[in-house]
């Protein structure tokens, strides 16, 4: 991939605006129907990966290759909280549904976060393998974690507690 070559990319849930997320270390919004630029490079510290929005379209979430992921405002441009540090890559990262969460996964952790503050809500959820990807069951309740030992498990987003057995 080129330097400056964009390796995400996501519409917000209205349709007007597009997020993405590019080689070269930043994130922008766009107008989906002019292509125009509405902000400045959202700038992380390394190659980003992955960019979302909130189910309510106020916030993107956007992931980067220093081991980060960073929530933003839409409105001013501005990060809000903290960075969601994990000690290796980010590899996949969602809203709740409402928008107050985040959670991330980076090898065999994933880790549930305020989205204001960017504070854990509680200890890491340790899988025993690589955690491929994760989502919030439509009311929050609940996260699904698959991983590559083609498995999948069901935690409790208010604790990071098991729910149940592993799905096989």
């Amino acid at each position: 991939w080129h330097l400056d070559s964009i390796r995400d990319a996501s519409f917000s849930p209205d349709g007007s605006k597009i997020v993405t997320a590019s080689a070269d270390e930043t994130a922008r919004i766009w107008d989906a129907t002019t292509g125009a630029a509405i902000s400045g490079p959202l700038r992380h510290s390394r190659a980003l990966d992955r960019a979302i929005f909130s189910a309510d379209g106020s916030k993107a979430l956007i992931t980067s290759w220093d081991n980060t992921a960073q929530v933003w405002d839409i409105a001013t441009g501005k990060a809000i909280g903290e960075r969601l540090h994990h000690e290796l890559f980010v590899k996949a990262a969602v809203f709740s549904p409402d928008g107050s969460k985040v959670v991330t996964a980076s090898q065999t952790t994933a880790q549930v976060w305020d989205s204001a503050t960017g504070r854990p809500l509680y200890d890491p959820i340790r899988n025993e393998n690589f955690v491929e990807n994760l989502n919030f069951s439509p009311d929050g309740s609940k996260i699904v974690i698959a991983n590559f030992a083609r498995t999948a498990q069901v935690w409790d987003a208010s604790n990071g507690k098991p729910i149940g057995r592993p799905l096989q």
